[in-house]
């Protein structure tokens, strides 16, 4: 039982390592797409996340008077 075992869990990992292999190679090959959609994200966050800020600072600054 323990062989069986064994020998199924290194063909799970032999598996999980040619999927891992598949899906890095396809983002290796499609990297400047990928890099165009990180920065269009992270410039749409930064920027909901600046006016957030700037909300919250607003309703302190009305709070005070």
């Amino acid at each position: 039982m323990k062989a069986l075992f064994h020998d199924h869990g290194t063909e799970l990992l032999k598996g999980a390592v040619g999927v891992g292999a598949s899906v890095l190679s396809v983002l290796t090959s499609m990297q400047e797409s990928i890099e165009y959609y990180l920065r269009c994200g992270a410039l749409i966050l930064g920027m909901v996340v600046s006016m957030t800020t700037l909300v919250s600072i607003v309703r302190g600054w009305k709070k005070k008077k």
